[in-house]
């Protein structure tokens, strides 16, 4: 979306109103076009990815007899709708409250889903987007200014840091510290070119003024978790990590990595 990510504990400024504040999934970004009896599922990127979610797109057909326009995250095998930008006409221009209201017209289900969301006004706005941050598997919350038309670029992006137990698989001393990869503890399904003495490396090595040597844990806050996988399986990489120091805890694993990974 383009849309800058703060991370919790940031300071904005925001208007004195009524927000949405939404659960950040941790998914791929669609848009689903049903005109008529005629259902096409597009990307972030505006690519026609109908073919790859079948489920999806025939289930799409039985939210409404009208022609609609959704938009949310697909999560494994759920869709999750958080706006919708035209129900047999064009409701763009509308408010984000009133788009709410055409959106709970949907027939959802335990497939397609209307995204978790609270209504709250600005001096509980910190409340909400703790709730919406602790939710399973969310990777933070969205803001939104309930009575705004369809705008994406003021929506307002908090981000949750992910705290990961990992190992030092490699050192690489620099003129300025360190440069460091890691991993976790390795399992079935993961791309054996990236696996390293039973562990999964995770990509993007980061570079740290702190010493560490090989095989010590560490903490680390990452931003995102990326998922990749093709024929060979599954890798992981992390960005922009902060490192916290050493750690006792056991490595994390890859239960860990898919709670709050997005599809790279």
């Amino acid at each position: 979306m383009g849309t800058e990510v703060i991370y919790l504990g940031s300071e904005i400024e925001l208007v004195e109103t009524n927000y949405s504040v939404e659960k950040r999934y941790s998914g791929t970004h669609v848009i689903i076009h049903k005109s008529g009896n005629e259902v096409k599922i597009f990307s972030e990127l505006k690519e026609d990815i109908t073919k790859t979610f079948p489920i999806i797109e025939k289930i799409s057909r039985s939210l409404s007899q009208d022609s609609f326009i959704i938009e949310g995250e697909l999560v494994a095998d759920k869709f999750y709708a958080w706006d919708i930008t035209y129900l047999g006409q064009s409701i763009a221009n509308l408010t984000l409250q009133e788009r709410i209201t055409h959106l709970k017209k949907l027939q959802f289900n335990d497939i397609i889903l209307e995204a978790e969301r609270k209504i709250t006004k600005l001096e509980e706005l910190n409340a909400a987007i703790e709730w919406a941050s602790k939710l399973e598997g969310s990777n933070g919350a969205i803001i939104k200014n309930l009575s705004e038309s369809y705008n994406h670029s003021s929506w307002k992006k908090y981000g949750k840091l992910i705290p990961l137990t990992v190992t030092i698989m490699k050192r690489v001393p620099k003129d300025r510290g360190s440069n460091y990869l890691v991993g976790i503890e390795s399992s079935k399904g993961i791309d054996l070119r990236y696996t390293q003495d039973k562990k999964l490396v995770l990509g993007h090595t980061f570079t740290t003024d702190k010493v560490f040597q090989v095989g010590d844990h560490i903490e680390i806050l990452v931003e995102d978790i990326w998922r990749h996988e093709d024929s060979q399986g599954l890798h992981y990489s992390i960005h922009k990590p902060r490192i916290t120091g050493k750690s006792e805890l056991t490595l994390s694993t890859i239960k860990d990595l898919e709670l709050n990974s997005t599809n790279g």
